[in-house]
């Protein structure tokens, strides 16, 4: 066990069959300093940007349509 008021932050250590140069292992020594991650709450549905990109979804589908339509009727 490593104990200590002033330990880096991580320490690399070369144990077992490596490659010349490369490690194996990091030890992350300061758990203090780690951020937490804390996911935020899901948004509710329907938000304005859903309704935007299903208007322009619908807009493209119809545009799309009507241009095959012009191209088959030449």
């Amino acid at each position: 066990m490593i104990e200590g008021d002033n330990l880096p932050d991580v320490m690399v250590t070369d144990c077992g069959q490596a490659r010349k140069g490369t490690h194996l292992a990091t030890l992350l020594l300061n758990p203090k300093k780690k951020e937490v991650f804390v996911p935020s709450l899901a948004q509710p549905w329907p938000l304005g940007r859903d309704f935007l990109h299903i208007l322009i979804g619908f807009v493209g589908f119809v545009m799309f349509r009507f241009f095959i339509l012009l191209l088959l009727d030449v």
